[in-house]
């Protein structure tokens, strides 16, 4: 247990134990770090704190930082903690139509942005009723002041010391079928997320080496840090995603949080280096095929393949993460199977994790010492949960939030008469505790057929097939079922040609089409798609499809695309059983 009541306490015990000890290394060019101590860490927040305060923050206000991940987004939120100030997390990538709505929401007292540019994104009204607006870098301008300045100056402590239940973190709802709501949780709150996962993961030590690479608005990768200060880790910080992979080994990590996007593309990417040589290719298929690895100990000849096997391909896969990394986390959305297995095959397993906006504290966990494929694994102490009605998960815990904060007010949370949060997650739970998910409630659907779709298992498939990016099953009230198909630059080597946009050839069509009829083989007739529609627009956050957590936004697809999907149902409709009509936009 962390013994604290604040995110404050804890920096400033973490600051006395270990002033010299590197908090954070930032990335330079050319391959090389620079770190900073606990102990600069702790003065930069303190100054900043100071400056907050002397500018009329106090307990209540609330702070939206809208930046990349950087070391100054976190001297930013604990800053604005020690001051007593709430700090919502909110992710720049949000659609312009999103920001507002947000923003309108959580009525922030301070914005801050990554420069002085980035402010014509929000809102007039929003941005005239701050009382500050503040830059991480780059220069001041009009009522900018940056991040820089205010450590600079100096001014004395404030005055008032947070107390656990005030609210400390404003995080948001995934947005899949709306715009994302603000939830606020209390320091206490925070305090029991960090006891939660530090238990289950022993693993987070002092010296520990963590990577923090997903975006600060993510609620997961904000608690992760926030646990690297209660135990004295050391946060690697890569302020651009799409380079984890060129900073991964330097950074060393002894473990890496991710969502199932990253490990999918990273499974594509290993499996397209292995495919370049006949030789590790051969290897490869025999160590990750079903059973290849798992049941190589089963005598001496399997055991010596397997070393040897491990050696020659296995091991040179698992050095390009670096040499302490014993195993991924995964959460936001269930992981399929296969690529479990494939990762376990690799040697480096993934965790999966579960968790919801609504519950500060992950609902269920797989660890080192407990673990299943297939399930998000047990739950999580203090969380109490259970299966309601309709298979849905239900979670009663301290984690669970109070209420949605609509435009600066609370709107109380509807839990069951008993206390539980609705999820709106489908799931089981078997003998042993282990919990499985099967998909979201609201993203069933029955066909006019009165059929019920379960869509996650078809776009799993889907999403399997040469070509596909990403996949969204659609049919409610429908005779039959379409899928939404992207295809994305790097997608399209699978159809035999070089990355590249534009129309897709009448070759990577035939490909394509041929990789999707197979892929839904099995599927069950009434569920089978009817149609395609095929897009080479990837899907991305900044577009409105995908969510902060990359989660699809199925009701905003349906709306960017509704003339091509309306035509698409209408010629499937009329379609004979089993052939597949495609269409492209």
């Amino acid at each position: 247990m962390s013994g604290a009541a604040t995110m404050p306490e804890i920096l400033a015990r973490r600051s006395a134990r270990s002033p010299d000890a590197p908090a954070f290394h930032a990335f330079e060019p050319g391959g090389t770090t620079r770190p900073s101590s606990w102990r600069t860490l702790a003065a930069r927040v303190s100054a900043v704190a100071a400056a907050l305060a002397a500018r009329g923050v106090a307990t209540g206000d609330r702070v939206a930082i809208l930046a990349p991940t950087s070391i100054e987004w976190e001297v930013a939120q604990l800053g604005a903690l020690a001051a007593g100030a709430c700090v919502a997390g909110i992710d720049p990538y949000y659609p312009d139509a999103v920001l507002a709505s947000v923003l309108e929401s959580v009525v922030p007292t301070v914005i801050v942005a990554e420069s002085a540019d980035a402010f014509s994104r929000i809102p007039p009204a929003v941005r005239d009723s701050a009382r500050l607006l503040v830059a991480l870098r780059g220069e001041g301008a009009d009522r900018v002041v940056t991040l820089a300045r205010l450590a600079a100056e100096v001014h004395p402590a404030p005055a008032y010391r947070p107390r656990g239940d005030d609210l400390a973190i404003i995080t948001f709802s995934s947005g899949t079928t709306g715009s994302p709501r603000p939830i606020a949780y209390t320091h206490a709150q925070v305090v029991t997320a960090i006891d939660a996962i530090l238990a289950a993961f022993p693993e987070i030590e002092e010296g520990a080496r963590l990577l923090c690479w997903l975006p600060l608005a993510n609620l997961f990768q904000r608690i992760i840090n926030f646990c690297a200060i209660e135990r004295g880790a050391v946060s690697f910080v890569v302020e651009d995603p799409r380079e984890v992979m060129n900073y991964i080994a330097l950074a060393n990590p002894d473990l890496l949080i991710g969502v199932p996007r990253f490990f999918e593309k990273l499974q594509v990417g290993i499996q397209a280096r292995l495919d370049a040589s006949a030789l590790t290719e051969r290897l490869a298929r025999w160590a990750f095929a079903p059973g290849g690895v798992r049941t190589s100990g089963r005598n001496t000849l399997g055991r010596m393949r397997h070393k040897l096997v491990d050696r020659l391909v296995l091991a040179k896969v698992r050095a390009a993460f670096g040499s302490r990394l014993k195993f991924f986390v995964s959460g936001s959305a269930p992981m399929p199977t296969w690529l479990l297995q494939w990762f376990e095959a690799l040697g480096l397993p993934v965790l999966e994790a579960y968790g919801v906006s609504e519950n500060i504290v992950p609902v269920a966990i797989n660890t080192l010492a407990a673990r299943q494929l297939g399930t998000v694994g047990r739950p999580l102490p203090p969380n109490d949960v259970k299966v309601g009605a309709e298979d849905e998960i239900l979670v009663r815990g301290p984690g669970v939030f109070a209420g949605y904060l609509e435009r600066g007010v609370f709107a109380p949370a509807r839990l069951t008469p008993d206390g539980y949060w609705p999820t709106g997650d489908c799931g089981t739970q078997d003998a042993n505790g282990f919990v499985s998910l099967s998909g979201r409630k609201a993203d069933l659907f029955k066909l006019s057929t009165g059929r019920w779709v379960v869509p996650a298992p078809i776009e799993e498939r889907l999403r399997r097939s040469p070509g596909v990016d990403q996949a969204v099953v659609l049919g409610a009230g429908r005779k039959v079922t379409i899928a939404v198909i992207s295809v994305s630059p790097e997608t399209r080597s699978k159809l035999g040609e070089s990355e590249r946009a534009g129309p897709l050839s009448q070759r990577e069509q035939s490909v394509l089409a041929r990789g999707i009829v197979a892929a839904l083989g099995d599927v069950p007739a009434h569920a089978r798609p009817a149609g395609a529609l095929v897009t080479t627009e990837p899907f991305s956050i900044l577009g409105g499809e995908l969510t902060s957590n990359l989660k699809v936004r199925r009701k905003a697809i349906e709306a960017k695309h509704r003339e091509a999907i309306e035509a698409l149902f209408a010629n499937a409709e009329q379609s004979h059983e089993g052939t597949l009509a495609v269409r492209y936009v």
